[in-house]
């Protein structure tokens, strides 16, 4: 038998629910009478929305606000009775080493850190709460201890990235999140070196949300863009099936920012085979042409992107590229055939150089003329030219970042780890040896295991990660079913490398 609700219905709020259905932006958040955050009416918007007239209300201007903002500025800028300290115990060479792995509230740690690295780091990278309506948020009451809370609020997130749940049903449903999020971003500014670079990563829940805190605190001139991340294929019912992710990206100080390019990886595939060929045809190049397309055409997979360099000449290999302009108002001029002496078609729209620029690619021997005249010519790409780009569009199977993580643990102990190797990608675009990389959420340390992988390629980094303390003992006795199945995995884990129950000691 049901239970009988002893409660009438709150007329107000069915109100307000009917208003929601026929005028959604005119709903917002606002403090209640007891403190609070309730759903509530923007009366001057629905006013305007039911007049043909300009109604008459605040002044208008443009604004990003929400309840409690003026706080989250206050605890950003207000200072901590706090200190960081040193575990040796637990630690590998602590005299010499040069990262560092901080248990602790990242608000509180980011507070330390500016004593010593104020304008030091070189990269940030964070994974924050995305804010489905699943996930938890930190509760900055810093009035309790990590523990008095948990026994106040019986909840905790199992990878210590929140303290409290934070439910679509929540009137203070954005608000909690951005009263989270932006203190810790706009302390982790102050930081960043002037030529700082910082990335987030975010879903469709908040992003809009996202680069309007980030834009803020760092100014409009300073976001760089938004890089796609795509991970996964959706097979569920529904309309659109989401399989991306979002990573934003901003930087301390635009004007102190190079073009971002590197040699691709796998140019080096080819050129050794070029090398290996030479050896065995000298000086014949149609022959080493010959084996290098059959050695591309065998390893296409291996060479993605770049398996169109496959002619060589005396020089080396190289792409034929296209010498006519993208649109109509090209350069025009005489281009003479070396062979015939007559001058060579030009292109319908023009010549896409300048004839500087040409004079000096034919000094070069980078122009690949045909048999005769009536042939466009091309420009020659060289192998050696080629750079890696970060584009907006990054695909990469998002299963291969757990296979990786699992071959490194086990199964199943963090749910859809982070791509080291597109970590991994965006720190060699940013940094040079002795950076500093920080990441404050921490979670599996993708972050720090991207920074192992890069010094395996001479890149000599330095990474302090922050993560919330969490004993899985008392965070099991209050998680789902789903969380306590992975919560059990990482214990078990925890046991057979004689380590206590802490979510740090299984990436530590």
């Amino acid at each position: 038998m049901d239970k009988l609700k002893m409660q009438t219905l709150d007329g107000v709020q069915r109100n307000i629910d009917k208003i929601a259905v026929l005028f959604p932006n005119c709903i917002t958040e606002k403090m209640a009478t007891d403190g609070g955050i309730v759903h509530a009416i923007d009366f001057d918007k629905l006013r305007q929305e039911l007049s043909s007239e300009i109604v008459e209300g605040r002044e208008e201007r443009y604004q990003f606000t929400w309840p409690d903002k003026k706080k989250a500025i206050l605890l950003a800028n207000s200072p901590i009775n706090a200190t960081l300290r040193p575990c040796r115990e637990e630690s590998v060479d602590f005299d010499n080493t040069q990262n560092l792995y901080i248990e602790g509230d990242n608000l509180d740690v980011l507070k330390c850190l500016k004593e010593t690295y104020l304008g030091k780091v070189k990269m940030i990278y964070i994974d924050p709460p995305y804010n489905t309506g699943k996930d938890f948020v930190y509760n900055d009451d810093y009035m309790q201890n990590v523990k008095s809370y948990i026994d106040n609020s019986g909840q905790l997130d199992y990878v210590g990235n929140q303290l409290e749940p934070n439910l679509e049903s929540n009137g203070r449903f954005h608000t909690d999140w951005l009263n989270m999020i932006y203190p810790r971003i706009k302390i982790s500014k102050d930081l960043l070196a002037d030529d700082g670079i910082m990335f987030v990563s975010i879903d469709e829940h908040e992003i809009s949300n996202l680069k309007k805190i980030l834009t803020e605190i760092f100014g409009d001139s300073c976001y760089i863009g938004t890089l796609i991340i795509q991970t996964a294929t959706d097979n569920n019912p529904g309309q659109i099936k989401i399989e991306h992710e979002y990573m934003l990206c901003i930087c301390k100080n635009r004007n102190t920012l190079r073009n971002w390019e590197n040699n691709k990886e796998e140019t080096k595939y080819i050129q050794t085979e070029y090398e290996r060929l030479k050896k065995i045809y000298c000086d014949d190049c149609e022959k080493i042409q010959d084996g290098l397309r059959i050695y591309i055409k065998k390893n296409s997979k291996l060479l993605k992107g770049i398996t169109h360099y496959d002619n060589v000449d005396s020089k080396g290999v190289f792409h034929d590229g296209d010498i006519a302009n993208t649109a109509f108002g090209g350069y025009e001029y005489d281009l003479i055939h070396p062979v015939t002496k007559k001058v060579c078609k030009m292109p319908e729209k023009g010549f896409r150089f300048p004839w500087d620029t040409m004079k000096r690619m034919l000094e070069e021997d980078n122009i690949l003329f045909g048999k005769d005249e009536t042939t466009l010519p091309k420009p020659k790409n060289r192998l050696e030219d080629v750079k890696d780009k970060l584009r907006s569009v990054i695909y990469e199977d998002g299963r291969s970042s757990t296979k990786r993580f699992e071959l490194l643990m086990a199964r199943d102990i963090f749910q859809n780890p982070k791509s080291d190797t597109i970590l991994a990608r965006l720190i060699e675009f940013i940094c040079k040896d002795g950076d500093i990389v920080l990441d404050f959420f921490s979670g599996s340390g993708t972050t720090a295991e991207a920074v192992f992988n890069l010094a395996l390629k001479d890149i000599k980094l330095k990474f302090i990660l922050v993560q919330l303390q969490e004993n899985l003992d008392e965070s099991i006795k209050v998680a789902t079913s789903k969380a306590k199945k992975t919560m059990t995995n990482a214990i078990n884990f925890l046991d057979s490398i004689k380590k206590p129950h802490l979510i740090m000691r299984i990436s530590s």
